[in-house]
């Protein structure tokens, strides 16, 4: 399977014996299982990785491994520590969770405070934006009841550097001279974050 970070397409080949190099898959975008009338959406190339399924026009695929060390390289520097190919035959045998995030949020949105706040921003509260499709991040005080938004303090910044995983209660995550204090998160993306944590990504 090659996977095209530019436009989030999809290419692949077989390596099936007596069929290696047949081309199984032009270069297409593949379209994300939905439930029913649902608005369509393709995978995203952060969509696939080892240890998840793919749904390739409703035959399910699992993807175990990455076939060189500069892809393995990448997907570290994304998503962190991944357990390469150390995988057992019965997640082969219990095929893909029987459903998914189809869900999954395009804004991860939480509650911040500044860390070494100068005085002039003492205090203040923060909400954090991240757009996951676009990597941009949008950092807006809180207004004076919780989740409200006051004035807008960064706008549009390219948050391209940082991966997905980065993006949770607990981490710390600078901005030119800021550095913020993710310490909540929203409901949606709370949902989210913790879909990604259980098993094959099941939901509990």
């Amino acid at each position: 399977m090659f996977v095209y970070c530019s436009d989030h397409t999809v290419a692949l080949i077989e390596e099936t014996k007596e069929f290696e190099g047949q081309l199984f898959l032009k270069r297409i975008t593949l379209p994300f299982p939905l439930e029913p009338e649902m608005p369509r959406r393709d995978y995203r190339w952060w969509d696939i990785r080892p240890g998840v399924w793919v749904d390739v026009f409703c035959r399910p695929m699992f993807v175990f491994e990455c076939a060189n060390e500069e892809t393995k390289s990448f997907i570290r520097q994304q998503f962190g520590e991944t357990d390469f190919s150390n995988y057992s035959s019965q997640i082969l045998e219990d095929g893909p969770p029987v459903s998914q995030f189809f869900n999954s949020p395009a804004i991860l949105t939480f509650r911040c405070t500044m860390v070494d706040a100068p005085s002039v921003l003492y205090g203040l509260n923060f909400l954090l934006y991240y757009d996951v499709n676009r990597r941009l991040v949008n950092i807006i005080e809180e207004g004076r009841k919780t989740w409200t938004q006051g004035r807008t303090f960064l706008k549009d910044v390219d948050a391209s550097t940082f991966s997905e995983n980065q993006f949770a209660p607990g981490r710390i995550l600078q901005f030119f001279k800021w550095r913020f204090n993710l310490v909540q998160c929203n409901m949606e993306t709370e949902k989210y974050l913790r879909w990604k944590q259980t098993p094959n990504h099941h939901h509990k």
